[in-house]
């Protein structure tokens, strides 16, 4: 029986504990590890995992004479000379780790029972570890906060004191040491800390630093500190069946941290992205050979050189390329098709050619935000039973599922959101009744006890409507011009409000500004369809945050805000025109699946106009080779992301 089936769940949540799964720990070790004389930590070791596969590896390549010249040692001296160090907060865990080493063979074991962050840990470790190795404990920041296990306000202080001089250069990095990173975050700080110059990384942590706007304070801290090596995905399975989240294998060389930030003497060097297209147990030796370790790293040597491999894609860029664009998203380079990267990469967000960023069309704003659903919104069955008047009920978006087609009309919503902001007294001397009724019938009611709040308490009381002039008085919004989803699933679209409504926190809200080019009020058919086009999608696809394992597209609305999109100006009157007819053609008739959807003839005639104005110099047969190899590569990463979720709940239930 393993270690964490034994420990319960509740204790495994609180200190982010998952199973690394042993192929994912060869893979990680074959890479890594370099040396025979390296000297290996683990944090967060739990029992062992990564460091009894690392005795094992060390071990078996020390008797094969054939692979020294994979090391640094020579031949006539062969054998493990280096060490093994593990860290873990759990006593019991760190007993146990040293236990299986000295069952595999280990003489000597370091396991130090304590917390990987405390800024004594550098004063007690018997050596400078070369490879820092391992799977991070993953706990969310919001977990973090009333966490027992960690004193976050202490781990915030000791490392901001740390990286001081750091940030004195770099004061835009501050949010880094925020709080709102997750636990692995802190984690690599650490490391960063430990490791000297030349010393190396390998974690598996989640992907969501990626791709979202917040992460790229980690992603400008890791190319200030690091030159990242490699770095790896599944896009067939998750890698931890247990845990809603789709994780990335992280390989860095520490850098010094003096470097000039801009000119560096590697900023050329090449960076290898890595796909599996098959799962780790198919891909990996059979375990059982004797000549399993040597088989592994002969696989990886293509790798290693940048080439893709059976079952693996691999595709190589320079460093300095995520030097010179450092907001935008790492997996944007990973998974992108060429033309597609290439274009941006020409024209770049700074020089705003072909593409700008959704927030320079418009505001995008934050969806209402009620405090209190069960009154703020209501049903026509509520409405008809307290005879509310009209004029206090707004139309409003609750569901990407009540839009059916990319355009929305009030009549066709269920939903009303209940807005007045007159007082009582003011509503009766106007005989509104049924408002006044229905806020009578709110006053009565009381919302249930939850976890920050112990008792039940009255609607009027609930702390998220206290600060209004009435608790029931919802400030309003100005009508949207085109709403933007938070989630995305298999169907792709931003829908244009016909009609006056409000949305729900599942949109936000985008206001169109005057159009600049032709100095006079925007046409929300044209921006509508440059945003519902094939490269609005695809952007979609690969700017959005896929990282929480789920199957779905998830955007913040600084995300949503930096969607890069079509540029507007590319397209003369009589081509915004023509966009603008063919999107409200494909306004007649739902919106489907994104593989079926790409096979319509409406949209296939949006689309080619779209990349008509984006690659005017190119030819129709060379802007149709281009929309295929979007839509393949749209339909593939939606596929892939809906089927890894599909696998994980499927585990689940078995």
């Amino acid at each position: 029986m393993d270690y964490l089936s034994q420990v319960p769940l509740k204790t495994r949540l609180l200190r982010g504990q998952y199973f690394t799964p042993r192929t994912v720990c060869d893979l990680m070790l074959a890479w890594g590890v370099t040396g025979m004389s390296d000297c290996l930590l683990e944090p967060g070791c739990g029992d062992g995992s990564f460091l009894v596969r690392a005795h094992n590896l060390l071990c078996d390549l020390s008797r094969v004479a054939a692979d020294f010249s994979l090391f640094d040692v020579p031949e006539k001296n062969p054998g493990f000379s280096g060490q093994l160090l593990g860290v873990d907060s759990d006593p019991r865990a760190a007993v146990l780790c040293a236990h299986r080493l000295r069952a595999a063979g280990m003489k000597k074991t370091d396991i130090l029972a304590g917390d990987f962050l405390s800024t004594a840990l550098p004063d007690v470790l018997p050596q400078t570890p070369d490879l820092i190795i391992g799977n991070p404990p993953y706990v969310r920041h919001e977990h973090l906060k009333q966490n027992p296990l960690f004193d976050m306000p202490r781990v915030r202080q000791a490392f901001a004191s740390f990286f001081g001089d750091y940030l004195s250069r770099h004061p835009e990095q501050a949010p880094l040491f925020s709080g709102r990173g997750d636990l692995s975050v802190w984690f690599l700080l650490q490391a960063t800390r430990l490791l000297q110059p030349g010393g190396r990384l390998a974690f598996i942590i989640s992907g969501g630093w990626l791709d979202t706007s917040q992460g790229r304070y980690l992603r400008q801290f890791l190319l200030d500190y690091y030159t990242p090596h490699a770095l790896m995905e599944s896009a067939v399975e998750p890698w931890f069946q247990d845990a809603a989240i789709n994780p990335v294998i992280l390989f860095l060389r520490r850098r010094n941290e003096n470097e000039n930030r801009t000119v560096v003497s590697d900023s050329d060097a090449p960076v290898h992205l890595i796909r599996f297209g098959q799962s780790l147990a198919d891909w990996l030796p059979d375990p059982g050979a004797a000549d399993y370790w040597s088989k592994l790293r002969a696989r990886l040597e293509p790798l290693r050189r940048g080439e893709s491999a059976r079952g693996v894609e691999c595709r190589s860029l320079p460093v300095s390329q995520w030097r010179s664009h450092p907001e935008r998203s790492w997996f944007f380079d990973w998974r992108a098709p060429d033309t597609l990267r290439t274009s941006f990469t020409a024209g770049g967000m700074d020089r705003r050619e072909r593409w700008c960023v959704l927030e320079t069309l418009g505001h995008v704003r934050y969806p209402v935000k009620t405090g209190i659903n069960r009154f703020f919104y209501v049903t026509g069955e509520m409405a008809e039973q307290f005879g509310i008047e009209p004029e206090f009920l707004v139309p409003v978006v609750k569901s990407a599922k009540a839009i059916r087609r990319p355009e929305i009309f009030a009549e066709a919503l269920d939903l009303r959101l209940f807005s007045c902001l007159q007082s009582m007294a003011e509503l009766e001397r106007g005989g509104k009744t049924g408002a006044l009724a229905y806020i009578r019938w709110g006053e009565e009611q009381v919302a249930p006890s939850r976890q920050k709040r112990a008792r039940p308490i009255p609607w009027p009381q609930v702390s998220s409507v206290q600060g209004r002039p009435y608790w029931y008085a919802l400030p309003s919004l100005p009508p949207a011009d085109i709403l933007c989803s938070r989630f995305f699933d298999r169907r792709f679209f931003f829908a244009v409000c016909r009609e006056p409504v409000v949305e729900d926190q599942t949109f936000y809200g985008l206001t169109l500004r005057s159009d600049p080019v032709l100095n006079r009020a925007p046409n929300p058919d044209f921006i509508a369809g440059l945003l519902n086009a094939l490269p609005t999608m695809l952007m979609l696809e690969l700017w959005g945050r896929s990282s929480l394992g789920e199957g779905v597209l998830q955007f913040s609305r600084e995300d949503m805000a930096r969607l890069p999109v079509p540029d507007p100006g590319l397209w003369r009157e009589a081509a915004r025109q023509e966009v603008a007819e063919a999107f409200r053609i494909l306004c007649r008739r739902p919106v489907l699946p994104v593989a079926e959807e790409l096979r319509q003839p409406d949209r296939r005639l949006l689309d080619g106009l779209v990349l008509a104005g984006l690659f005017p110099g190119k030819s129709a047969a060379k802007r149709e080779a281009i929309r295929n190899e979007w839509a393949q590569a749209l339909v593939r990463r939606v596929a892939e992301r809906t089927g890894m979720a599909a696998g994980r709940r499927n585990k689940r239930r078995v």
